[in-house]
C-alpha cells in the first residue's frame, strides 16, 4: 500500500509534503498494524494520537485500516481534506477522519457534532468519489461522531438542513455545556439521519 503520505496546506492550495517528518507522521499512525487492523481500529488510533492537539488534523482511512494524508492547516479551528487526486491511486478508500479540539479559545469542554462544512464536505466527497468515499469521522473529547452518505446530495440541500438545525437550538438556554452539546447533537442527527 504504497503512497500513503501526508499533506501540507498554505491558505486555498494545497501541496505534497515528502519530508521525512510528514512521513513519520503517517507512519505513527499505522503503527502496529502488521497483525490485522480494520476502519475502527484506525479510528482509535488517530483518537489516541491526535484528539486533544490545538489544531484540527485531517486523513483518509481506507478499509484495510490504513489512514493515508494526513494534513492540518495548522489554524485554529480550520482544515483542510487532500483532495481526491491524492488518495487517487489508493484502494478502497472510503472514510475521512478529522479531530474537533476542544479548549481553544472559546474555552469550550468539548469538540461538538459536525459542522455544516464537514458535512458538505462528505456530501460532495461521495459525489466526487461516485459513492468510493461515503464516511466522515469526527473525533472530541466527548465521544466520536460518525456520519454515512448513501446517495448523491446537493449542497444546497446540506445548508437548508444545516440551518434548520441551527435555528433549532439557536437562542435557547440550556442548564450545562452537556445539555447543550446533546441539543446540537440531536438537532443534527434529525436533520441529517
Amino acid at each position: 500500500m504504497g503512497g500513503r503520505g501526508a499533506y501540507s496546506y498554505s491558505g486555498g492550495s494545497s501541496s505534497k509534503d515528502t519530508s521525512v517528518l510528514s512521513a513519520y507522521a503517517v507512519a505513527s499512525l499505522n503503527r502496529g498494524v502488521a497483525g490485522g487492523t480494520s476502519v475502527e481500529t484506525a479510528v482509535g488510533r488517530f483518537r489516541k494520537q491526535l484528539m486533544d492537539k490545538e489544531h484540527e488534523y485531517s486523513a483518509y482511512i481506507d478499509d484495510a485500516g490504513y489512514l493515508h494524508t494526513l494534513g492540518s492547516t495548522g489554524i485554529e479551528g480550520s482544515t483542510k481534506v487532500a483532495p481526491l487526486s491524492a488518495i487517487a491511486h489508493e484502494k478502497g478508500v472510503s472514510t475521512i477522519i478529522h479531530n474537533h479540539p476542544f479548549g481553544s479559545s472559546d474555552w469550550r469542554k468539548w469538540g461538538g457534532p459536525f459542522s455544516q462544512r464537514d458535512l458538505e464536505n462528505i456530501a460532495w466527497a461521495y459525489n466526487a468519489s461516485k459513492g468510493g468515499v461515503k464516511r466522515i469521522v469526527a473525533t472530541s473529547n466527548e465521544g466520536t461522531y460518525s456520519a454515512v452518505v448513501t446517495k448523491n446530495v446537493s449542497d444546497k440541500s446540506v445548508r437548508s438542513a444545516a440551518k434548520r438545525a441551527d435555528a433549532s437550538v439557536k437562542g435557547k438556554n440550556y442548564q450545562s455545556v452537556i445539555a447543550m452539546r446533546r441539543a446540537v447533537n440531536s438537532a443534527y442527527t434529525s436533520e441529517f439521519a
